[in-house]
C-alpha cells in the first residue's frame, strides 16, 4: 500500500514537471535592461493599438536610459495582462540595434513590451518612482503641447 502511494506521488510529480518546465522556459527576457536609447511619445496605446500614423508625427521625449535600466532591473514578470487606465508609448532601441515598443502605465508602476505576452511590474516603493517619472514627462512635455495645439475658445 505504501509503495503504491509512492509510485502515484512520483507519477503526479513527473506529470506536473512535464507541464511546468515549458512554462519556465518560455518566460520572456526583460529586454528593456538592454536599452541603448529610448523616446516616450504622447500616444495612448490602450485607446489606439494602431499607432503607425500617429508615431510618424508625434512629439517624442528622450528617456534617461540609465533610469530606464534601473526600473527594468527591479521589474518582475507577470504572465497575464493588467487592467490599463492609460499609457504612454515608448520606442526603445536595444544594444543589438533592434527596437521594441513599450507601453508605460500612467498608474500602477508597470510596463508592457508590445508583441510579448504578459507585463513587467516594479515593486513598491519603486513603482511610485516609475509612475512619477512617467507622470512628470506627461505634465512637463505633453500637456503643454496638447494645450497649445487646441484652438482658442471664443
Amino acid at each position: 500500500m505504501k509503495k503504491r502511494r509512492v509510485i502515484v506521488a512520483a507519477v503526479v510529480a513527473l506529470v506536473a514537471l512535464y507541464f511546468l518546465i515549458p512554462l519556465f522556459r518560455t518566460l520572456p527576457q526583460n529586454r528593456l535592461r538592454n536599452a541603448k536609447s529610448a523616446k516616450l511619445y504622447d500616444i495612448n496605446f490602450i485607446r489606439n493599438r494602431s499607432v503607425e500614423g500617429e508615431l510618424a508625427v508625434a512629439h517624442g521625449v528622450p528617456l534617461d536610459v540609465g533610469q530606464l535600466r534601473v526600473f527594468a532591473a527591479r521589474a518582475e514578470y507577470h504572465r497575464y495582462d493588467p487592467i490599463w487606465k492609460g499609457s504612454a508609448l515608448a520606442v526603445v532601441e536595444l544594444d543589438d540595434g533592434s527596437t521594441i515598443r513599450v507601453a508605460f502605465s500612467y498608474y500602477g508602476g508597470f510596463y508592457k513590451v508590445l508583441d510579448e505576452p504578459g507585463y513587467w511590474s516594479v515593486d513598491t516603493p519603486q513603482n511610485r518612482e516609475l509612475d512619477q517619472w512617467v507622470y512628470r514627462l506627461i505634465v512637463e512635455e505633453f500637456i503643454p503641447r496638447r494645450t497649445a495645439s487646441r484652438p482658442a475658445q471664443q
